[in-house]
């Protein structure tokens, strides 16, 4: 399970096994972990794997890359960092590239900008954190682009100069469980994030977060609120 990815020709009817993924060794926490698309003519799909580097002898994030809708895979870049969700891609709305970020712990957070088989390198600041997964989103409007950046541990980041510099914005409180969040399309500053059992929205960025409703709420409105485990 997570070794491979599968795709169809017939509208869900019949699914094949895709080609290209080639794992060094059977053990080592070989994951597929994350697949986005690029608004570009050939439709180029992006696919972030872990796998056991023997060498190294460490896990460590490859970017693969597929121009027939998944059908094969071939592997276009080597992250330096291997543990788990520290690589994230993100693809902005009707654009031909994607971005990703790299939290290197102990080291720095990296944010890269993909387009075909050019990766470049944007950004280096300090590590976001160490050994804690991340999520990694975005929005462009206006030709502005805004990341931002959720830890497991709940921290919400910003940058407004993609990557160069992060700022703190606040901590989603009480959700022990760890936390997801999304972001607008086409509103810089509008988010929802939370987990189990609160959810919350934003409109200044995540500055000020606002209840959806409490998590007892649920049982005596079932059609209107939201349930302590939705995330």
């Amino acid at each position: 399970a997570g070794l491979n990815t599968f795709y169809t020709d017939n509208d869900g009817i019949n699914y094949k096994a895709s080609n290209g993924f080639k794992f060094p060794v059977e053990w080592g926490g070989n994951n597929v972990e994350q697949i986005v698309a690029a608004a570009d003519s050939k439709q180029t799909m992006y696919c972030i794997v872990k796998e056991w580097d023997d060498s190294l002898w460490q896990p460590l994030y490859y970017l693969y890359r597929s121009v027939n809708k998944g059908a094969k895979w071939s592997k276009i870049y080597t992250f330096s960092e291997g543990n788990d969700h520290e690589v994230v891609l993100w693809s902005p709305l009707g654009k031909p590239f994607i971005y990703a970020l790299e939290n290197v712990d102990g080291g720095t957070t990296n944010t890269y900008k993909i387009q075909g088989t050019t990766i470049t390198k944007l950004n280096s600041a300090p590590a976001l954190s160490n050994y804690v997964p991340l999520q990694f989103k975005g929005v462009i409007q206006k030709n502005k682009t805004r990341l931002y950046v959720l830890l497991a541990s709940c921290q919400l980041y910003s940058s407004g100069d993609l990557g160069k510099n992060w700022n703190y914005v606040n901590t989603v409180p009480n959700v022990p469980v760890e936390a997801v969040f999304g972001v607008s399309l086409i509103d810089t500053n509008k988010l929802i994030l939370g987990g189990i059992p609160e959810c919350y929205t934003t409109v200044d960025g995540g500055k000020n977060l606002h209840l959806v409703n409490a998590w007892t709420d649920y049982y005596n409105d079932v059609a209107n609120k939201l349930h302590s485990d939705e995330r």
